[in-house]
């Protein structure tokens, strides 16, 4: 589901000029994007070294709409790079550090359409040339969530179960961006035994087309509809084992083989970074 909740951006800061920018790497450290809110008309600047070169380079941020169309400008000291948007509107710019290793700290923007539904990333890079590059040659469609630290970026629908920072297990990562291939990476979980680790019960639907998707519903009330429609297989309850049967490529769609041996599939999860701490 292609939505963008805003609710799930920690807007970290607003139109500024900064010289001190320890709000910003705590985040990094955190292993999360400092997101910048975005005001139509005004200039987010903020002085940081994108490139390890040793200089602070002075990046900043504008919009600018005319007659429906949106303008954004982003400028790193004497570079920019300027986007023209017909349908889509800027929810967000961003600062991250995607690969620690790598030397440099990557930033972007958000955007939606007029629905906030569609999210789409676009990152960039402060190169070794001193020239602003793309990082994805083409949008990215997902809402990006949290960072390994190591290249990888983890997005809303890429979880066998929703799950946050304090269990969070690269082993359930169904598939990841990795910033530095610039593709999608489908992990290699199938026929690998898993506990289920959450809080909340979770069902088991019988078939995949009986999954259901839909957005804000609780576990709870999942559980209540697929035993109605019967369309329920079974449950998990926490440190419950399971057996990884098979992923649905492009979706957050797992058959699994339950503790009892009974089999079914789980799916319609999200990662939640920011809201479950």
């Amino acid at each position: 589901m292609k939505k963008l909740l805003l609710g799930m951006f920690m807007i970290a800061g607003s139109a500024l000029y900064c010289e001190d920018n320890s709000d910003i790497f705590d985040r990094f450290k955190e292993n999360k994007p400092y997101y910048f809110e975005v005001e139509d008309g005004i200039k987010t600047r903020v002085k940081l070294d994108l490139n390890s070169d040793g200089d602070r380079d002075n990046l900043s941020f504008f919009t600018d709409k005319k007659r429906g169309t949106e303008y954004i400008e982003i400028r790193v000291d004497d570079k920019e790079v300027n986007v023209e948007n017909k349908s889509e509107v800027v929810k967000s710019f961003f600062v991250m550090d995607g690969d620690k290793k790598d030397k440099f700290i990557e930033f972007g923007f958000i955007c939606s359409n007029k629905n906030g539904l569609n999210p789409t990333i676009q990152i960039y890079r402060y190169n070794k040339k001193r020239k602003i590059e793309k990082v994805n040659k083409k949008p990215l469609k997902f809402i990006m969530e949290a960072l390994s630290g190591n290249g990888k970026i983890y997005f809303w629908e890429g979880m066998i179960y929703r799950t946050g920072k304090k269990n969070f297990d690269a082993n359930d990562v169904l598939r990841y961006y990795d910033i530095d291939d610039d593709e999608i990476v489908e992990n290699k979980i199938k026929d690998k035994e898993r506990r289920y680790e959450n809080e909340w019960e979770m069902v088991v639907y019988k078939e995949e087309e009986n999954i259901i998707e839909k957005e804000p519903i609780t576990e709870e009330e999942k559980i209540e509809i697929a035993s109605r429609e019967k369309i329920i297989a079974g449950t998990l309850n926490k440190w419950d084992k399971f057996e990884i049967l098979k992923v649905v490529k492009g979706k957050d769609h797992v058959k699994i083989k339950m503790y009892n041996g009974k089999t079914g599939w789980i799916g319609g999860n999200h990662m939640v970074w920011e809201e479950i701490e």
